[in-house]
């Protein structure tokens, strides 16, 4: 039995819900669009509750015999997603910094902070902020605006040294290929249990189908959600997105500093899940990032995917002998996919200059050996141009099941060992900071937010006069 609305309050963004036990249907409003339609996935009510009531405080609701009503209207955000990692950050409110929006490249970028950037300051240093798989930017609000408030605060405060007294901050979030004003094809941004059997492809090349350009949303979905090409949708995707950070780069002075009176002199990105692989590209390959954040993402797109393939059930997984000696160079991840991979993905990039056959199993080895000499020769240099004097955060959970920390575990380490102190690349002044929080699944936690706003501040406030920080932290919490 589904709840008869008004067509002015699905208009207004009235959202109907069963309540448990009844029928798996929902009937909303696909929000600023006025379309009325039915979820074909089953929501848990409890879940759905929980996750979209009980964590954005405000919201009107009212319970029936067999549904929910809510009111979603006062929400800027899209709730379609139930495994939103981002669930536990809308509780919080937003600070109240100003936006504005720029169609910078056919892509439209939602800017924070502009009238917030004090008088003083000449120099502005620009944060680009990735939304999650199934997600938009709208998501990534409450992290965008944190981060200029945090900044702002310590200016006003003096926190920060004195070469960056006039250094101002902003912004920018867009949505990713195939999501949100982007979407091409849902099923594109599942994975190979979606039915989507381009995922390996879709993803990486996507981080390029999200938000304003969401084309087809199968490439957003899994292996087990029917995307047979759920590896090259997903490292299409996220490559994509990468790309499209250094487009805006590009441009962006000239929109939001027409009259050329304040220069963007630093860039930094941050990256959640499928931002996250998306900010590891960028960080390698886009010589502008001086920093990133990692939030639930993975360097070793090989390894993430050959365990999705291993759980997936993929034949050409199970059916090899040994199970996943036939998964690379597959229909499920073709060699082509494996070329672009070494090219762009960190694990990819570095261990390829490794002749060393563990390193070219689908899933690593839980430790790395040092590279030979002249392994290292080959490496320093990949290295000095794409990682030398950055600074990373990589925040993880340690019950994280889907970017499981230990896919990116072999390389982490690997690479914390030879940019440490007295290690074969310690002349890279490569600072890491990984830290995983146990029990924290495949989500950004309050303790999360904390941490990477804190990075962010600390790596702007840091002047060139002021003492370098240990170039390894590693930690648990």
């Amino acid at each position: 039995m589904m709840l008869s609305l008004p067509t002015e309050c699905l208009d207004q963004g009235w959202l109907c819900l069963p309540h448990q036990g009844s029928s798996a249907k929902v009937l909303l409003n696909e929000f600023g669009h006025g379309e009325v339609g039915q979820l074909t996935k089953p929501w848990n009510f409890y879940k759905c509750l929980t996750s979209i009531v009980d964590h954005i405080p405000g919201l009107l609701k009212t319970c029936f015999p067999t549904e929910c009503l809510i009111n979603l209207a006062p929400i800027d955000i899209n709730i379609a997603n139930t495994n939103d990692p981002m669930v536990k950050t809308y509780a919080t409110p937003s600070p109240n910094v100003s936006k504005k929006e720029f169609v910078i490249g056919g892509i439209l970028c939602a800017v924070h902070g502009l009238e917030e950037l004090p008088v003083q300051c000449k120099h502005v240093s620009c944060l680009y902020v990735l939304h999650p798989r199934g997600n938009t930017m709208q998501s990534m609000k409450g992290i965008a605006t944190s981060a200029v408030a945090d900044w702002n605060e310590r200016l006003k405060n003096g926190k920060v040294s004195t070469s960056q007294q006039d250094n101002g901050l902003i912004a920018v979030c867009f949505d990713q290929r195939n999501h949100g004003t982007r979407e091409v094809d849902k099923l594109r941004n599942e994975a190979w249990r979606q039915g989507n059997p381009n995922h390996a492809q879709d993803m990486f090349s996507i981080f390029k189908n999200h938000g304003t350009r969401e084309v087809d949303k199968l490439r957003n979905e899994a292996w087990r959600q029917g995307n047979p090409n759920h590896a090259q949708d997903m490292f299409s995707i996220f490559n994509g997105t990468a790309r499209d950070v250094s487009q805006i780069m590009d441009f962006i002075g000239s929109y939001v500093f027409p009259d050329a009176d304040r220069h963007i002199t630093n860039s930094l990105v941050l990256g959640v899940s499928l931002g996250a692989h998306a900010a590891w590209h960028c960080l390698l390959h886009e010589p502008r990032i001086r920093a990133a954040v990692i939030v639930i993402g993975c360097p070793d797109y090989v390894s993430l995917m050959s365990d999705r393939a291993r759980l997936s059930k993929l034949a050409s997984w199970k059916d090899s002998s040994p199970p996943g000696s036939q998964f690379l160079g597959s229909k499920d991840f073709p060699q082509n996919l494996v070329d672009m991979v070494k090219i762009w993905d960190p694990a990819g990039l570095l261990f390829s200059q490794m002749d060393d056959s563990c390193l070219k199993e689908p899933i690593k080895p839980s430790t790395v050996r040092e590279p030979t000499k002249a392994e290292q020769k080959a490496l320093k240099t990949i290295m000095r141009r794409c990682l030398a004097g950055k600074k990373i955060l990589n925040l993880s959970g340690g019950s994280d099941k889907l970017v499981p920390y230990s896919r990116g575990e072999p390389f982490l380490t690997w690479l914390k060992k030879a940019i440490a102190s007295g290690g074969w690349f310690a002349e890279g002044r490569v600072s890491l900071e990984d830290i995983v929080f146990d029990g924290a699944g495949h989500e950004v936690t309050p303790a999360m937010i904390t941490e990477a706003i804190r990075f962010i501040g600390e790596t702007l406030a840091t002047g060139d006069d002021e003492p370098e920080t240990e170039a390894v932290f590693m930690s648990r919490i």
